[in-house]
């Protein structure tokens, strides 16, 4: 059995022990969320794409936590069956320190200039190897000299600041402490500008971080650096298993000792046939699932267009082929009925929205105007509705053809699939009643949300019914150094090859890494072998 440190939580040391790993701990903070994956859940990300911050990648969100944020790397089930034995991981950082070399520089002494300040105890890496700072001479205007613990290979081309330190820029600073507002923790090793501690303890507040280190250093220190936090999470499972931290749900209707229900939809990732996983924390305590079904209910409609008074409105633009005097585009949006509407002067033409941001519709509603005759006349009765997320580009959502009689005033339904959002959405009106003019009276596009409602059985009756429930943490931290290296993308950080357990059944992985914030990454990319 695999050494587990408990740090909070359950379900450790299942984890740890199909996957073979010793020494891991947890954090204990869950202001994160790493992408689920599964064979309706299974996404990849583009090697171009810059993953920041706040950014969204085929429904799995990056969310800041304070001041790290846990970032998602491609993963997916291995349909062809095969057994994973290990993985590597890989970042490339986009927007490192650089340090220009000048021509003095040699490999053991290096003359540079940098942006940030360079302090003893930083690691450079070149294109000639990596070495630690040992001294400092600060020329000023960002030129720097640098001596190294350990000669490089000859005088580098290229040198980048190693990421994976961090400059404290410490503050009301004594020999035994100090305080930075970037977080350090217990047992994390500093490297000031007058010697080297070690942090025995810490405290926080409003972002101030107050230090004390075990031992005194000869002076007060004016600079310090320490060793970057981040780190790994690696989660492996059975096909299909779901893997992410812990989930807190919501227990809805009347729960019971034998069954209870939850909001969300989370069948799939609660349980899983064949799985490993299949569990949930309920009152603290971990409890085995017996089985799960799904009821889905459709929610209430919610309109995506506002009424409009103007082209531009709240964040919403529209646009159209042409339109007439008592009749502008723009009154043609919101709910229905209206006098005039869109008022197309030719057969052909198209009307246009242009969101403030993506919505995903399920539907649209259209009106006839009630005007005399502008039912007739300008109301169409072909059209193909699309969406479009530059403008340009658009996909066919909807076609109708043979739409006619409609009276003054009258509303008709249409529902759609899209399989996405979209900021724009057009319709291209083609026939109408009058055979020469066009227009529609008034358009609606509205949400329906799924409500889904996931019935739980526990494998044995609960001791009482359950007032909290929630999915277990099935992610765990992995005792695996970070490494840098320049490579012909730029500067390029790894993890160490893991290799899990011998186990069939792991068949499916999801990895993350927990950046500092000032990161950006992109060509995230996970390197799975397989047996079998």
């Amino acid at each position: 059995m695999a050494e587990i440190v408990k740090v909070c939580g359950v379900a450790r040391d299942k984890i740890a022990s199909i996957c073979g790993i010793q020494n891991i701990k947890r954090i204990c903070s869950i202001d994160f969320l790493v992408v689920v994956f599964g064979t309706l859940m299974s996404f990849l990300i583009p090697d171009d794409m810059e993953i920041t911050e706040g950014h969204t990648v085929e429904g799995s969100t990056i969310i800041s936590g304070d001041p790290d944020k846990w970032i998602a790397t491609k993963s997916k089930d291995h349909a062809d069956g095969k057994q994973l034995v290990s993985a590597i991981m890989k970042y490339l950082l986009t927007n490192p320190v650089v340090m220009e070399i000048q021509v003095e520089s040699t490999a053991s002494v290096l003359k540079v200039t940098c942006a940030i300040a360079i302090l003893p105890g930083h690691f450079v890496i070149t294109d000639q190897g990596r070495s630690q700072v040992v001294s400092v001479v600060d020329h000023g205007n960002n030129l720097y000299t640098l001596t190294l613990a350990t000669p490089l290979t000859t005088a580098p081309a290229s040198a980048y600041l190693d990421p994976l330190w961090v400059s404290l820029l410490p503050f009301n600073s004594t020999t035994t402490g100090f305080d930075t507002q970037e977080p350090v923790e217990v047992g994390d090793i500093i490297f000031a500008d007058t010697g080297q501690g070690t942090v025995l303890t810490v405290s926080e507040n409003t972002g101030v971080y107050s230090v004390t280190l075990t031992e005194a250093l000869p002076s007060i220190p004016a600079m310090a650096v320490k060793k970057s936090n981040a780190t790994l999470k690696v989660g492996v499972g059975a096909t299909g298993e779901y893997m992410s931290p812990e989930q807190s749900l919501t227990l809805t209707g009347t729960p019971t000792t034998t069954s209870f229900d939850v909001n969300g939809g989370y069948a799939t990732e609660i349980y899983t046939e064949g799985g490993i996983f299949n569990s949930l924390i309920v009152d603290g305590v971990e409890q085995e699932v017996s089985s799960v079904s799904e009821t889905v209910n459709e929610g209430n409609a919610t309109p995506v267009l506002p009424t409009m008074s103007d082209y531009t409105q709240d964040g919403f633009t529209v646009t159209a082929s042409a339109d007439v005097g008592a009749g502008p585009a723009y009154e043609a949006a919101g709910d229905g009925p209206d006098a005039y509407g869109w008022a197309c002067p030719d057969l052909i033409g198209w009307w246009q929205v242009h969101l403030p941001e993506p919505r995903l519709i399920t539907g649209y509603d259209l009106w006839a105007a009630t005007s005399l005759n502008w039912d007739r006349d300008y109301t169409a009765t072909s059209w193909v509705l699309r969406g479009s997320n530059d403008g340009i580009n658009w996909t066919i959502l909807d076609t109708k053809t043979d739409q006619p009689n409609w009276s003054a005033g009258e509303q008709r339904q249409y529902p759609v699939s899209p399989d996405q959002a979209y900021e724009y959405y057009k319709v291209d009106v083609s026939t109408s009643e009058s055979g020469s003019t066009n227009g529609i009276g008034k358009i609606q596009m509205c949400y329906v949300p799924y409500v889904y409602t996931t019935t739980i059985i526990p494998a044995t009756e609960l001791p009482a019914v359950p007032e909290s429930v929630s999915i277990p943490d099935r992610l765990l931290d992995l005792p695996c150094s970070l490494t840098c290296a320049i490579t012909s993308g730029g500067l390029e950080i790894s993890g160490e090859k893991i290799v899990f357990e011998d186990n069939p059944a792991l068949r499916a992985l999801a990895m993350a890494m927990k950046i500092p914030a000032g990161w950006t990454v992109k060509d995230l990319s996970i390197l799975p072998e397989r047996m079998g």
